[in-house]
């Protein structure tokens, strides 16, 4: 959200926002304001989109085990099914998820998601 006023545009949107443009524009200081307090700079991103790919590997194998997605949803299916839902919604990730029992979860747990938003993550970062 640093680096892409679209999408903050798309977030405020999605949201239902009044004048997504401006705020798109006038959001970019709490959204650095944000990434620095979370400590998402540029190395951290990196190495956390690098690490997508054995988060997956983890969540497929509790719902293999029958810890998540069971016939009762539970708390933990909200947790972690709620944020593999977000990573469908950028299109640069969503590969990673699709075809695999997390993300069948994902939109078990969640449906219906506002999306995709727009590309934003390098390809040198995947």
């Amino acid at each position: 959200m640093t680096n892409d006023r679209e999408a903050r545009r798309w977030l405020t949107e999605v949201s239902g926002i009044p004048a997504p443009g401006i705020v798109a524009v006038t959001s970019l200081p709490q959204a650095v304001l944000f990434a620095r307090m979370s400590g998402a700079d540029e190395k951290r991103v990196r190495a956390d989109v690098a690490e997508i790919p054995s988060h997956l590997d983890h969540i497929d194998s509790l719902i293999g085990e029958g810890i998540l997605n069971g016939e009762r949803l539970n708390a933990a299916d909200f947790q972690i099914g709620v944020t593999t839902r977000a990573l469908l919604g950028f299109p640069e990730l969503a590969a990673l998820v699709e075809g695999r029992p997390a993300g069948a979860h994902a939109r078990r747990v969640l449906p219906d998601y506002p999306g995709p938003m727009p590309p934003g993550i390098p390809k040198s970062w995947l």
